[in-house]
């Protein structure tokens, strides 16, 4: 990341927003696909498919802008997807993925005038992940009753932004890019859910490099972090009922994770004016203009020197409220931010990061991590952002940023080499022993590879929380008592506390302990206090988290040293309830056997 001159920033954006070929003629077809299965999950990244017909007899080359919002109720940053073409009477398919903090319209456009633009209506919302059956193009088969389906070709190509899908229902082989494969990949071993059918009766699909370990006989299995279902008949044929996904209701506490965190975040750095300076400077003025002014024009009786006298307490104090007032004292530019990581295969991470940039010199900044796959956004929905994020593949921000402010940002990439510090062997957590005794935890015990001397373990199972206790040599234990999650997930905990004075005197690290929380309560998909006391993870599946400090893999090259924060490491396991043991979890790094 660093600073960029303003006048090309602004050129770059007037140029992306015209279209190159005016004459050409573009019409939005169809209704636009959010998701899945046209739902939205709010505080996720969302797929948004548009497509998009030329019906002229010209060529058209131009840029798209997505903004949120319509007329003058923007908000967000704008997403551009650059350098487009559409043939004579073509079409082109979009895909932007797209951070919706909350249900809203959205508005493409394609050039300055009325007709260059087309309003996507407010989407409907879910709060279970996706369920959906990925067919072909040119499928002509019925899928699963009552089950969604999904074009293949369309599939992503990265895991970043998928976390609103659960669950995959397969009966072919996909014929995807070698980079839709590895996000199918990535997307199964970080906790996707995968239903594999017949393709016809009695012959099963048979996949081949990344996808091999799909081809695994047991009739349940898990895959990473994953699990995966084999069917004895076609999809037709069978008798499996996948639950409904409901559009989400109203709560009466309904929470916003990215608000609270962006809030926390803030607090960490924020400019320390020197207030009785300010005040005095605020008496000094009124005195000089009233008495101070009247009592000259009485003496000198020239309204000239008056007039003159107002004008030069104006500027002079003009310039020194500015001088005092954009000034803090000891503050640097500091990137704040939190994360929830999860691991896929041979040191690859799925990452969602929330930050919080602060600066001390104004000016125009290029943001950019170093994540393959990555997409933007602000976070909020409250004030329209100046400059643009570029969609996928190049994943960029640049955005104006006064000096003594700060700018919000949320972003999800995948990360090539994930390590708590550069010395280190890459993270992985194994299970080595787990039981389940009357649908309840009792013993678990896990080995971690790579961690850090400042993580805390714990693991979620049913609807409770439960630490992890090291005892030496890369082990931890289940400690007791488990704590139930109405108690451990608490929106009173995540409120920033000032006292008489309007001064927040929590420390950092009191200040980052208070994401814990809201980061375990963004992975669980709760947003408010009636899901958070009615949750309860599926029998036989456990979340093992480990949370550390913010690792260099996720910082920004910054033109600050000053970064700092807290990730949270998320890794599932799938146990066997039946036997009351483990169930033996493949390594997620034996799926690199498979790039063969």
């Amino acid at each position: 990341m660093g600073k960029r001159p303003g006048f090309p920033l602004l050129i770059v954006a007037l140029w992306l927003g015209l279209p190159i070929s005016a004459s050409a003629q573009l019409q939005v077809e169809g209704k636009p696909q959010w998701g899945f299965d046209g739902l939205v999950r709010s505080e996720q990244f969302n797929l948004l498919t548009i497509d998009v017909a030329n019906l002229s007899d010209r060529p058209w080359e131009g840029n798209f802008i997505l903004e949120a919002g319509t007329g003058l109720s923007r908000s967000d940053i704008p997403i551009l997807q650059p350098d487009q073409f559409i043939e004579a009477f073509g079409r082109r398919r979009l895909q932007f993925v797209v951070f919706v903090p909350r249900r809203n319209e959205y508005m493409l456009k394609w050039g300055r005038r009325p007709d260059q633009s087309y309003q996507i209506d407010e989407p409907d919302e879910a709060r279970e992940p996706a369920i959906v059956q990925f067919v072909r193009p040119e499928a002509v088969r019925a899928g699963v009753d009552g089950v969604p389906t999904f074009d293949e070709s369309e599939f992503p190509t990265s895991a970043a932004g998928l976390t609103g899908l659960g669950t995959v229902i397969l009966d072919h082989v996909p014929r995807w890019s070698e980079a839709q494969t590895q996000a199918f990949s990535d997307w199964i071993l970080a906790g996707g859910t995968v239903h594999l059918f017949q393709e016809t009766a009695g012959i099963t699909p048979e996949f081949s490099g990344r996808l091999q370990s799909l081809n695994e006989p047991s009739d349940v299995f898990p895959l990473g972090g994953g699990i995966v279902y084999r069917h004895k008949s076609t999809a037709q044929q069978s008798e499996t009922s996948f639950s409904k996904i409901r559009k989400a209701g109203q709560y009466y506490r309904q929470w916003n994770v990215s608000d609270s965190l962006f809030t926390i975040l803030k607090e960490i750095t924020r400019p320390q004016h020197n207030w009785i300076v300010i005040y005095l400077l605020a008496v000094a003025y009124l005195l000089l203009l009233f008495p101070g002014c009247w009592l000259l024009g009485r003496k000198r009786g020239d309204y000239r020197i008056t007039y003159g006298a107002v004008l030069g307490i104006i500027a002079l104090f003009s310039f020194g409220f500015r001088t005092v007032g954009a000034r803090g004292y000891g503050e640097s530019t500091s990137i704040n931010a939190v994360a929830v990581v999860r691991p896929t295969s041979g040191g690859r991470a799925v990452v969602t990061m929330w930050s919080n940039l602060f600066v001390t010199s104004g000016s125009n900044y290029d943001i950019r991590h170093p994540f393959e796959g990555n997409v933007y956004s602000t976070g909020q929905m409250i004030e329209a952002v100046p400059g643009f994020a570029l969609n996928r593949p190049i994943g960029r921000v640049q955005t104006e940023i006064p000096s003594f402010s700060s700018r919000t940002l949320v972003n999800t990439g995948v990360v090539n080499d994930f390590r708590l510090t550069p010395d280190r062997e890459p993270f992985q957590i194994d299970l080595v022993d787990a039981k389940l005794t009357g649908g309840g935890l009792t013993e678990l015990s896990v080995r971690v590879q790579g961690l850090s001397s400042d993580a805390s373990l714990f693991v979620v199972s049913g609807d409770r929380l439960a630490a992890l206790r090291d005892i030496g040599d890369g082990t931890h234990r289940l400690q007791s008592p488990a704590q139930m999650l109405g108690q451990a997930i608490n929106q009173d905990f995540w409120r920033v506390n000032r006292n008489y004075s309007g001064v927040n005197e929590a420390t950092t690290d009191q200040l980052l302990q208070k994401t814990r929380t809201l980061l375990l309560s963004w992975d669980l998909g709760l947003s408010s206090d009636e899901e958070r006391n009615t949750f309860k993870l599926p029998e036989g599946e456990i979340r093992v988290y480990a949370e550390v400090d913010l690792p260099p893999a996720l910082h920004t090259p910054s033109i600050s040293e000053q970064q700092r924060g807290r990730a949270l490491i998320v890794v599932p396991f799938h146990i066997d309830e039946n036997s009351g043991e483990s169930t033996p979890v493949e390594s997620a790094d034996a799926s690199e056997s498979e790039k063969e």
